[in-house]
């Protein structure tokens, strides 16, 4: 199956649903209502458990939110993001690795079938890496999750 980035024509920055299979590293955006206030996030798929139909996400942010992320360890799992490097973004951005988040992955996939201008682009495979490394040590972040969506030393 190819990667998402191979599916984006050059002049467009859409494609068929249909013909896509959604992978660690691809970036979508989704009205998100577990953050305050709610509102459309940028997330990137870390993971997916096809045995528990869950899939796996973490968060693009504007910036570290300091008063969230008072401590240094928590600081460092948030990775910085440029712009020039990545299309989609339209501002240098942070990706939060202090949180991650579980969805649906049928529900996710019928969303991205029937909207497909919510699919981004992806990151590279050590961008991906990055974010799987900073994750291991966060206290957030269960075990049991860790092992279902593969975020471990390779």
């Amino acid at each position: 199956m190819p990667k998402l980035s191979e599916l984006l024509s050059a002049n467009s920055n859409s494609i068929d649903a249909t013909s896509y299979s959604i992978a660690p590293g691809d970036v979508f955006k989704v009205f998100d209502n577990r953050t305050t206030p709610p509102k459309v996030k940028y997330h990137i798929v870390v993971g997916i458990s096809e045995e528990r139909i869950l899939l796996g996400t973490v968060r693009i942010n504007s910036n570290i939110n300091i008063n969230v992320y008072r401590d240094q360890a928590s600081q460092y799992r948030c990775i910085k993001m440029k712009a020039e490097k990545y299309d989609f973004l339209e501002h240098d951005s942070t990706i939060d690795c202090n949180h991650f988040l579980t969805h649906n992955l049928k529900d996710i996939k019928t969303y991205i079938n029937s909207h497909p201008d919510v699919i981004l682009g992806d990151i590279t495979t050590e961008d991906l890496e990055d974010i799987k490394l900073r994750m291991l040590d966060a206290p957030t972040i269960t075990e049991e999750d860790k092992e279902i969506f593969g975020i471990s030393l390779n």
